[in-house]
């Protein structure tokens, strides 16, 4: 019982910063502030993508933490099952990081500095509150 309710918390929050995101991301390539910096959506998507293109996206990620997490419920993988749902919510805190930095680059902020893979994941030097 509680398995499902992480699930579903994390599927949640994942879907709804994802919207939040690519809202975002959307906003601040029509006002001329960024282009898309993660290289697989530019690969697949350009570096100017749709709403839409960046939700499958999205959508596909967490579509894919969840089967990742059915598949080790039905093999009862505790450490699998609690990875997947930690990754719903690491997700969820990314979407809010890469927002954060398009309101900041829309008020003016100055472009981030190069950061590593890990910085980039879990958010540091992400964004000023100026």
């Amino acid at each position: 019982m509680i398995l499902e309710v992480l699930v579903a918390a994390g599927v949640v929050a994942d879907v709804a910063t994802g919207f939040y995101d690519a809202r975002t991301t959307v906003t601040g390539i029509k006002k001329g502030v960024g282009v898309e910096g993660n290289a697989l959506i530019t690969a697949i998507f350009g570096d100017k993508p749709s709403f839409l293109s960046l939700t499958i996206y999205n959508l596909g990620i967490t579509a894919g933490f969840v089967g990742i997490e059915y598949v080790a419920n039905h093999y009862l993988i505790y450490a699998l099952m609690g990875g997947a749902i930690g990754a719903l919510f690491a997700d969820a805190g990314k979407h809010i990081t890469g927002a954060k930095n398009w309101q900041w680059l829309m008020k003016g902020g100055n472009p981030r500095p190069k950061q590593s893979v890990i910085q980039k994941f879990i958010g540091l030097l992400s964004w000023n509150e100026d």
